[in-house]
């Protein structure tokens, strides 16, 4: 039968992938707990600091848009630029 070969390479490959692959258990430390006991966060944040974290997303945002809109406007004006030159 034909196709032994691209098979065998293909599980070694996977083989090899897997092998490649972080795991998750190479640490002795474990950042997860076995206990069945709930997270509780007792912090509450005040309308105040609600309202400053509000304000500072809202800014960057604003300014991740406007760098956006430079970068897309600026691209668009390069490739006019190059379309006028080689149509002309």
């Amino acid at each position: 039968m034909g196709g032994e070969g691209s098979m065998m390479a293909a599980n070694q490959s996977l083989k090899n992938n897997r092998g490649m692959m972080r795991r998750k258990n190479r640490s002795p430390i474990s950042l997860v707990t076995t206990s069945q006991e709930q997270f509780t966060d007792h912090k509450q944040a005040t309308p105040e600091q609600l309202a400053k974290i509000r304000e500072r997303l809202q800014a960057d945002r604003r300014e991740r848009n406007r760098s956006i809109l430079l970068l897309t406007g600026l691209f668009f004006l390069i490739a006019g630029g190059f379309l006028i030159y080689f149509l002309s």
